[in-house]
This record gives structure tokens, sequence and C-alpha cells, in this order.
């Protein structure tokens, strides 16, 4: 009797055990899983991310040249800066994001290519040997649009 007490016992704590261990149809969720939650905008990281290289750019580059007043000292620093706010344009438009996230996206892309172009004016201001509109444009740097962008995607991405 004593045996069958201990078959009795074994057969039902396996029991209990395949019930607790979910066996079955079910799926089973592994650790990290079940603690990893989806952000809530799609593509966020990313934006934000671009969003920081470009504001390092305005930063180091662009708003140098609005302290610039000699030609001479011009021409060095255009040198490449037209086509990396392109490529920054570029690379920000190629992301794929949530919609919520397309507007600031495309506000900053947008101001980006605005600021190539006037850099594009001033450069050819300097080839025209055009001092007064060269350092007119370069005092008149707007970078608000690209500033009020940056903002708003540091503030979705909760920076």
């Amino acid at each position: 009797m004593r045996r069958w007490g201990l078959s009795l016992r074994t057969i039902m704590l396996v029991a209990v055990c395949a019930v607790l261990a979910g066996c079955g149809d079910k799926e089973t969720v592994t650790p990290t899983q079940a603690t990893t939650t989806a952000p809530v905008l799609g593509g966020i990281d990313r934006l934000a991310a671009e969003a920081n290289r470009t504001e390092r750019i305005l930063e180091d580059r662009v708003r140098a040249l609005a302290e610039i007043d000699s030609l001479a000292d011009v021409g060095p620093r255009l040198e490449g800066l037209e086509t990396e706010l392109e490529d920054a344009a570029k690379r920000l438009e190629a992301l794929q994001l949530s919609d919520d996230l397309v507007a600031p996206r495309n506000a900053l892309a947008q101001a980006l290519r605005s600021l190539a172009e006037t850099l594009g004016d001033v450069r050819s201001d300097v080839e025209n040997l055009d001092v007064g509109g060269a350092l007119d444009k370069l005092g008149n740097l707007d970078l608000s649009d690209a500033e009020a962008a940056i903002a708003e995607i540091q503030r979705l991405a909760g920076g």
C-alpha cells in the first residue's frame, strides 16, 4: 500500500508540474520577451540620434560661420559643409518611421536643405567676390527652424 501511495503522489506531482510549466499549445515567453517593451513611437531612437548628430553639426560648423568677418576665413569653412547638410537631410528622409515622427523629421530635413541652399548662395558670392553679399548672408543665417525641429524630436524622445 505504501508503494501505491508513492506512485500516486509521484503522478500527481508530475501532473502539477506539467500544468505549472504550461505544457500544451500555449506560447511560451522568455524572460527577455516579457520585459522588453516596444517603443511608443517607431524609430524615435534612430531619429533622435540623427537629430543629435545634426545638432553637433549646427553647433560646431554652421554657427561658427555667422561669426566670420573676412572672406579669407569663409572658403575653408564652407568646404564640404553644404554637402554635409544635404547628406544629413537625405539620411533623415531615409529613416523608416511611425506616422507620428514623419512631420518632425521632414521639418528638420527641410531646415537643413534651406541652410545648405543659403550656404550655396554664400559660396557663390565668395566665388564672385561679393564680400558684402556673402557676409550679409552669413550674418543673417537663421538656424531657428532647425533648432525647433531638433527640440521637438528630443522632446518626443523624452530627452
